[in-house]
């Protein structure tokens, strides 16, 4: 639709051919629309300027606004105490944390000066720990040259001088609470994996906090360290409570097992095996088997909790029992009748066998899981 009057009205959108006449009287017609058409978007231009500064100026006093209403936010008014509870309440309940910038408790001190200092000033936060190994830099065939590969081993060197570090630094912000922590070093046949003096190289950092360890979740690594782990004795560990481990197919683990001072420290109540190397039996040999010697130790937790309050071996887990280990149902037994919590991972082939032995659900008492 136009907005001005034309002679040649008719002639629009067809297929008219105008003559020369025509042609010049056309754009004599169009001289005044196109000045004016000009003077229109001359001032749309003024106005879309005009607004833009309006909302400028529009969101630069909401702005101005917002920023005085956040002094009012009640979560100003919290005292530190406070915020240290609710903080603990964002820390994750099943995994120990994390050195990730975006989750707590590094998250937390990004936010700004005073939850920052609140943060690096409550032990409590820095109490849980899980230490992921980085990956070790490795050729790939004729890919990689040597030059490259050197420069990636210094970079790699570095790297895991300042992740050791950053570790170190974290344990000791939480200054005299229990730790909870959990490493899993990869096994052998996993490329990438650490070299064995690397990976004891933080096994020995984790270990310096030793006296303060309350819970750890390890994965025993590889033939030598195995049996370095399996060596170290029961009081180095004086106030462990919970205990997971699991034990890699992909290596052999030493005999050293079978007397392990971890599996005899004093205070613990949480056992979990995983993949246990050895059969866990009560026979031929009892007094050298793993069945024997955990009983032996619930049953001295049992008497110390009357003289010192020493809490007693309140659940264990075995995961990955075979069939032939079918002789431990007297010493499962025997957990079970003192109220022990018992979980028990394995095939369903040997789960129905230890039901039809009268292994079955027992209350709250036995947990039975399908691997």
């Amino acid at each position: 639709m136009m907005c001005f009057d034309s002679p040649f009205n008719k002639q629009l959108r067809t297929n008219y051919v105008p003559s020369g006449i025509d042609v010049s009287h056309v754009q004599q017609l169009l001289l005044e629309p196109e000045a004016e058409l000009s003077r229109l978007n001359k001032k749309l231009s003024q106005l879309k300027m005009h607004l833009d500064n309006m909302k400028m100026e529009r969101d630069e006093l909401k702005d101005g606004i917002d920023e005085h209403y956040r002094l009012l936010a009640p979560f100003r008014c919290l005292p530190d105490d406070m915020l240290r509870e609710i903080f603990l309440w964002c820390l994750p309940d099943d995994h120990e944390a994390t050195m990730s910038d975006k989750e707590p408790p590094l998250v937390l001190g990004r936010v700004c000066q005073r939850w920052r200092f609140v943060v690096y000033n409550t032990p409590r936060l820095w109490a849980s720990l899980h230490v992921a190994l980085p990956f070790a830099p490795r050729a790939h065939f004729a890919k990689t040259s040597h030059e490259i590969l050197e420069k990636a081993t210094v970079e790699f060197e570095v790297r895991v001088q300042l992740h050791q570090h950053a570790i170190s630094a974290w344990l000791y912000r939480s200054g005299n609470c229990l730790l909870s922590i959990s490493i899993h070093p990869y096994n052998m046949g996993i490329k990438h994996s650490l070299p064995s003096a690397k990976v004891q190289s933080y096994l020995d950092l984790i270990f310096a906090f030793a006296h303060r360890l309350g819970s750890l979740d390890i994965t025993v690594p590889r033939d030598d360290l195995s049996r370095l782990l399996a060596s170290i004795p029961f009081f180095t560990f004086p106030v462990l409570r919970v205990l997971r481990m699991n034990f890699s197919l992909r290596t052999t683990h030493g005999p050293q097992w079978m007397n392990s001072g971890l599996l005899n420290v004093k205070h613990l109540s949480v056992l979990e095996l995983e993949r246990f190397p050895y059969p866990i039996s009560v026979t031929p040999s009892p007094r050298n088997s793993i069945a024997y010697r955990l009983l032996v130790l619930k049953r001295m937790k049992a008497a110390e909790t009357v003289k010192s309050d020493v809490a007693p071996l309140t659940s264990v887990t075995f995961a990955s029992l075979k069939e032939k280990e079918m002789d431990i149902r007297p010493f499962l037994q025997q957990y079970i009748e003192d109220g022990i919590i018992v979980s028990i991972k394995s095939s369903i082939k040997f789960l129905h066998q230890l039901s039809r032995f009268g292994m079955s659900q027992n209350g709250d008492n036995v947990i039975l899981v399908i691997t």
